[in-house]
């Protein structure tokens, strides 16, 4: 016999980032909704870094550990330094995130948060949508924001990007590895994927976030991965080092078109918050909850992630570029950062571009290459 539904005016199904922070958000305004947050884990953990630019200020600002106006990129040995004094690169601390979203649901007498809990079929229908739960219980509501990870076809062009990140602990007489500015790509050579690099974070007393990654048409075995990790901080850290923490994941870097035009409103990075050729996500999560909330206090349908069509035209056409054979990937990002005005390119990498960006940002890529791979695409969609 099915059991009477709870019946709420949104369920959002996922408490990752997404989840947490349009939750957090409806809780501190104090919105009269009923919301229910379903999340299938039981607890939080330390078990992610964010970073990204700060473009303005959003709602997990004291969630901030680190920020460096400068960053570097190293090719063959060369170090390219950029920096901005406007947009800081910050690092912010997942369980922070986690508990100060957290604090502001539990507080609220209106969001009832089901941890430990997984919606196993969502029905939709002409006046609300059909939850129901691995527990046998049913929720009704008005609106539901799914935020949940999907499993992503990738195809041509699209790429996974996968890494195996380990906080390290140098415990020697270091000099080799120790740096105050964040390195975002160590390029490393002689390896199977497309692109492979190190993403280095000082992190504070000699304590670093070192991460292998990988850009590749398949996911990484994250036993190589974690692998070469290891050899690299052998190498580097030759005065010995001691793991603290470790991380993990597979972005796929792939155009998410949700349907969005029902009840059911998909978000997050499976929703379409994540940057398709870089990856980055916690901003634009940030900036979507903020619009997603402000739309829900005015009784409005929740909305799901603004895309830009001419960003993901020009990341789908840098990464066929990427993908060339008579392309050097490490060069091609080389040159997208050392002839860029720096302020521009953050802001074109952010995924907030000025109209002004776009010029200063393109001018230095090879652009025979470009045009080229465009014309070859575009002939290939006539013919389709």
């Amino acid at each position: 016999m099915k059991q009477t539904p709870q019946t709420f005016d949104l369920v959002i199904l996922g408490g990752g980032c997404a989840g947490l922070s349009l939750a957090a958000r409806l809780a501190v305004a104090e919105s009269p909704l009923r919301v229910a947050l379903v999340e299938a884990r039981d607890h939080y953990t330390e078990d992610r870094t964010w970073c990204g630019w700060r473009l303005q200020p959003h709602f997990f600002n004291d969630c901030r550990v680190a920020e460096w106006n400068r960053w570097y990129l190293s090719e063959g040995g060369r170090i390219l330094e950029r920096s901005s004094q406007s947009y800081p690169y910050e690092m912010l601390n997942a369980l922070m995130v986690y508990n100060k979203a957290l604090d502001a649901i539990t507080r609220s007498r209106n969001i009832s948060l089901h941890l430990a809990v997984r919606a196993e079929h969502v029905r939709e229908n002409a006046h609300n949508v059909e939850i129901e739960l691995a527990t046998g219980q049913f929720l009704e509501a008005r609106w539901v924001v799914d935020t949940r990870p999907v499993r992503a076809e990738v195809r041509t062009p699209w790429l996974w990007q996968s890494f195996v990140g380990i906080v390290a602990q140098l415990e020697g007489q270091e000099v080799a590895l120790e740096r105050s500015q964040p390195m975002l790509m160590d390029f490393q050579s002689g390896t199977p994927g497309l692109v492979d690099f190190m993403y280095i974070l000082p992190m504070g007393s000699r304590r670093y976030l070192c991460e292998y990654t990988r850009f590749a048409p398949e996911k990484a075995t994250p036993f190589d991965l974690e692998n070469r990790l290891g050899q690299w901080l052998t190498q580097h850290a030759a005065g010995g080092w001691r793991g603290l923490r470790r991380e993990s994941g597979d972005l796929p870097m792939a155009k998410v078109q949700p349907p969005n035009t029902g009840r059911v409103v998909h978000a997050g990075a499976s929703g379409g918050s994540l940057r398709l050729a870089t990856g980055y996500a916690f901003h634009n999560i940030q900036r979507w909850a903020d619009e997603c909330t402000t739309e829900l206090l005015h009784n409005r349908k929740p909305v799901g992630p603004r895309r830009n069509g001419v960003l993901d035209w020009m990341d789908e056409l840098f990464l066929r570029v990427l993908q060339r054979k008579d392309v050097v990937p490490a060069h091609l990002m080389r040159a997208l950062f050392a002839e860029s005005d720096s302020d521009s390119l953050v802001r074109f990498l952010s995924g907030q571009p000025r109209l002004t960006d776009y010029w200063p940002v393109v001018k230095g890529l090879p652009w025979n290459k470009f045009i080229g791979t465009a014309a070859r695409n575009f002939a290939g969609l006539r013919s389709a």
